[in-house]
């Protein structure tokens, strides 16, 4: 279908960086990289295992990404993986039963959290559901990133008693943006009220610990949606709506329409909307990374629907698989002379000025470069 989009002349307005004005922040506040109980780094609760790895050990991740589709329901215009490696019509799958082996060895070697999101639709899998009980039942953080449409009554049911948190992607406050940026069905934004109303309502009446939040990503198709996509956000009771900026293929800041910027601040009113100021740009940045090294990739890994693991988001523009849990152990993997070179070397920095901007490590390579100042500062003064 032919998509019709406002438009617009586009700038980079008087964005001010409310983190870099704020005094007395740590390094990773600076970064912009604010953790949060959805996503965010988790080495500020497991100590140990950065003790382990700076003694020179070799610790599993704590996290992984894992794209258990290739292949989505909508076509959403903005699709970052599209632009790389567009969706086949046929979409392919992740074999779940070498899926849910995999997490068993996952959580053996320290193993804490799960994360569907990557490049496709998680919940078309054929075997979502099981992998989610699975998972839980293991003892691990089952969460993913939807755009919900396949999260009936009877699914919700099913699956988000085995949930950490949820983040659907809602990219439009209304029924005619949502179609235009989602590239679906018209009949689609109903349907996905519906279904979000129901998981509240399953979350509520059943006690459940998991977090429903949304995400917006703000460019000229869609800003003028900002006040509606805050109402429907009140309408349902989702625990939190994340506003963020789009990024090109290159991974920069893409540039957002002036008028959008009362419409963001005016929504950061509510205190259960956060608006992620540090994705868009501001006069006079330079859209570099807060750290020397990439570190990061020790504890945070990603795979795709394959079963191949590669180190981060990094893959989208150089190589950087080490592995396959068709062919080999994941222990094997992970211990293996082939990850070990791999992560030397994008560790070293090379690539920082390429991949940062878009990366899926960068609380914890800010994390970590604190922690070892704090280490060396602390171990100077006795």
């Amino acid at each position: 279908m032919l998509i019709q989009t406002h438009t617009l002349q586009m700038h980079t307005p008087r964005i001010h960086n409310p983190v870099a004005a704020s005094c007395g922040e740590s390094v990773a506040e600076a970064a912009g990289v604010i953790r949060d109980g959805i996503g965010g780094g988790k080495l500020q609760d497991n100590h140990d295992r950065l003790e382990q790895w700076l003694a020179g050990q070799e610790p599993g991740p704590l996290t992984i990404e894992v794209a258990l589709v290739h292949g989505c329901n909508h076509n959403c215009i903005h699709c970052y993986p599209q632009q790389f490696n567009p969706y086949d019509p046929h979409k392919s799958f992740l074999d779940g039963e070498v899926f849910k082996n995999f997490l068993m060895e996952f959580r053996e070697m320290g193993g804490v959290e799960t994360y569907f999101a990557g490049t496709g639709e998680p919940l078309l899998h054929p075997h979502f559901k099981a992998i989610m009980a699975h998972g839980h039942e293991l003892g691990l953080r089952m969460t993913f990133s939807s755009n919900g449409i396949m999260l009936n009554e009877a699914n919700a049911e099913k699956i988000l008693p085995y949930t950490t948190w949820v983040r659907f992607s809602v990219n439009g406050g209304n029924a005619e943006t949502y179609t235009r940026v989602h590239a679906c069905h018209s009949r689609d934004f109903a349907r996905l009220v519906r279904n979000l109303e129901h998981a509240c309502q399953v979350r509520d009446t059943r006690h459940l610990p998991v977090q429903l939040a949304m995400q917006f990503v703000v460019f000229e198709a869609n800003w003028r949606s900002i006040p509606d996509m805050v109402a429907l956000h009140r309408h349902l009771g989702t625990d939190k709506l994340i506003f963020r900026n789009r990024f090109d293929r290159e991974g920069y800041k893409h540039p957002v329409h002036p008028e959008a910027i009362p419409l963001l601040e005016m929504a950061a009113r509510d205190e259960r909307v956060e608006v992620r100021w540090n994705s868009f740009p501001w006069e006079g940045e330079v859209q570099q990374a807060a750290w020397q090294r990439c570190d990061g990739i020790h504890f945070r890994t990603h795979m795709d629907h394959e079963g191949s693991l590669f180190a981060c988001v990094r893959h989208f523009h150089k190589e950087s698989r080490f592995g396959n849990i068709h062919t080999q152990s994941f222990k094997d993997i992970w211990h293996s002379e082939a990850r070990r070179q791999l992560f030397a070397g994008i560790a070293c920095g090379g690539d920082i000025p390429l991949c940062s901007r878009l990366c899926s490590t960068a609380f914890d390579n800010v994390y970590i470069e604190e922690y070892v100042q704090g280490k060396h500062h602390g171990a100077s003064t006795h």
